[in-house]
């Protein structure tokens, strides 16, 4: 059985080492950059962000990674799931769905004018919208990227 909590300092080692395989797996690219430990360390102790962990006897099984912030022309705050990722040994076990419920209840009661929650996901990823979908997530948008050099 796997427990859901907050990420502490303690558990970035092994979300990384969690993050190379997938990125090894699936891009080919198995180094962790000191771009990405920043990225992680950033999560802890942040007023605008928060992360998630699933562990099975302390090994790291999957994370989830969240913030939010306030439009400077809008009101109320949008909040974004930047990333959830389950180990594949660990998957279609409720773990992601865990993490979206934990991220509602806990935006919900930490953000009185809280007016969304984002999820991006690639377009092609068939697998990955579907599992959105079933969360009663809409989609809303297409989005054009223009990766700078």
């Amino acid at each position: 059985m796997y427990a859901i909590r907050q990420m502490t300092d303690a558990d970035l080692g092994n979300m990384l080492a969690l993050r190379q395989d997938w990125l090894a797996a699936e891009l080919e690219t198995p180094v962790s950059t000191e771009n990405e430990r920043r990225w992680f360390r950033a999560y802890c102790g942040n007023d605008r962000a928060c992360a998630f962990v699933a562990t099975v006897n302390n090994l790291c099984v999957g994370y989830c990674l969240l913030s939010w912030h306030r439009h400077p022309t809008m009101t109320g705050a949008l909040a974004e799931i930047d990333e959830i990722h389950v180990a594949p040994a660990w998957r279609r076990q409720g773990i992601g769905r865990q993490f979206v419920e934990r991220s509602r209840k806990m935006l919900e009661s930490k953000i009185d004018d809280l007016t969304a929650i984002r999820a991006r996901v690639d377009r092609q990823d068939e697998e990955t919208g579907a599992f959105w979908r079933a969360l009663g997530f809409e989609h809303y948008l297409l989005e054009y990227m223009d990766y700078l050099d």
